[in-house]
């Protein structure tokens, strides 16, 4: 039980919970278009955070997921030649794959040093939001979107650090 309890950022199960329902990737609502696809972009997003909130980071982690291929798909479709849809779909990623290792690291009964399996999925987590971070530095900073993408993976990969250090996994 040392590991979640004794970590800065989580005092408490529930304090765990909140700190990652802040970093909930959203678009900023004066810069959201609002097609169909992309409120559905909306709505798994909010389906993740609504599981993080009940405990069942599984749940969240298949919302999210959902809501990777969904900004990928978009991605694909968009007349921008960077859109912000790249740096969601790699977000999303990391997300996807944090709260996966969560769910077995609670299932394994949050024993450090955590398995090479959870701390793999931390790496692959780690790994998809540095890739957002690349694909950030090539778009133009100053637009609200991108401001508020970057400040959310680099809060993302700030918790997938700290969190490989609580469980003792090696980089």
């Amino acid at each position: 039980m040392k590991g979640l309890q004794n970590s800065k950022l989580n005092r408490s199960p529930l304090t765990f919970t909140l700190t990652l329902l802040l970093l909930v990737v959203a678009i900023p609502p004066d810069q959201a278009r609002t097609t169909d696809r992309e409120r559905e972009l909306s709505r798994l997003q909010a389906k993740a955070e609504e599981a993080m909130a009940q405990g069942d980071p599984q749940g969240a982690a298949n919302n999210i997921g959902r809501a990777a291929l969904l900004a990928s798909q978009l991605d694909k479709q968009s007349d921008a030649t960077r859109p912000p849809y790249r740096i969601m779909v790699d977000l999303f990623r990391a997300q996807e794959q944090v709260y996966r290792a969560i769910a077995l690291f609670q299932q394994s009964g949050e024993r450090t040093p955590a398995s090479s399996g959870i701390c793999s999925l931390l790496s692959q987590g780690r790994q998809h939001a540095i890739r957002a971070l690349e694909n950030h530095s090539v778009t133009t900073a100053g637009q609200a979107v991108y401001d508020h993408l970057h400040q959310q993976t680099t809060e993302w990969l700030e918790i997938v650090q700290e969190l490989q250090q609580e469980w003792d996994c090696t980089q």
